[in-house]
């Protein structure tokens, strides 16, 4: 939890995973809100660290009055879409970063989120977009009501959309995108069938 970008040392904990474990990929979600400081650290984690591709992730949950009602602070989305857009304007001088989208999946977001992933893919210049499922425990258990049926045309949506985005020069990311759509298929049989373990755990 929390604003990754508060941190001063971003940047050089990004560096020491790269530099010590050869980390390939780095995905760093974000509400966005705080663009100077996002681009500048962007802008220097991708110079510091050329063999790693970093996904910087940004959360948009609906359109503007509902997005900033979610998230309890107004002008939020205006941020977070400002940032967006100047993120993006890095892929002048970087290849080795993706700018990603996730709207959470609830009830709070179900009627409009159709809609809003189409306004997304025309307005802002992102490289994929992604949807989470609402899960763990809510402070508001209502929004995990959803409608299962939506959810299907939201998958077949995501589904039926281009690998890639034309801005996007990210090398793995069909690789990404894969794994997302892999992911989407696995919290549906999650939700199906909620007693039984729906994937294999090899963290052992």
């Amino acid at each position: 939890g929390g604003e990754p970008y508060l941190r001063d040392d971003l940047p050089q904990i990004a560096h020491i995973f790269c530099s010590v474990n050869n980390c390939r990929m780095i995905t760093i979600p974000s509400n966005g809100s705080q663009t100077d400081r996002i681009v500048e650290y962007a802008a220097r984690m991708c110079s510091e660290n050329p063999n790693t591709v970093f996904r910087f992730a940004f959360s948009l949950d609906g359109p503007r009055t509902m997005h900033d009602a979610i998230r309890g602070v107004t002008g939020l989305f205006d941020r977070t879409c400002q940032t967006i857009r100047e993120v993006a304007r890095l892929h002048d001088q970087f290849s080795n970063f993706a700018v990603l989208t996730s709207t959470v999946f609830s009830s709070q977001t179900q009627d409009h989120i159709l809609d809003f992933l189409d306004w997304i893919e025309h307005e802002l210049p992102g490289d994929q977009t992604n949807v989470t499922f609402i899960r763990g425990n809510p402070l508001d258990i209502e929004t995990l009501r959803v409608n299962s049926k939506i959810y299907d045309q939201v998958i077949a949506r995501l589904k039926s959309r281009p690998g890639t985005r034309e801005v996007n020069r990210q090398p793995d990311a069909l690789v990404s995108r894969s794994m997302f759509l892999n992911t989407l298929d696995t919290v549906v049989d999650a939700n199906k069938t909620p007693d039984k373990r729906c994937f294999e755990c090899f963290a052992g």
